[in-house]
């Protein structure tokens, strides 16, 4: 919802200042373990293995 709501807001922006501010958002999550499984999953074409990490 606060996503939606930020990219609503960015319409008057730049192109590079809205892919910025979520890639602030997601850097978080790809710190994760089981983001790393679930990305190493997809590649490996198997299903993923989460540990809630």
């Amino acid at each position: 919802m606060r996503a939606s709501r930020r990219s609503r807001s960015a319409q008057g922006e730049t192109f590079p200042d809205p892919v910025h501010q979520a890639y602030l958002q997601l850097l978080p999550l790809f710190k994760k373990q089981d983001m790393q499984e679930s990305i190493k999953a997809v590649m490996e074409k198997r299903e993923p293995k989460f540990e809630s990490r």
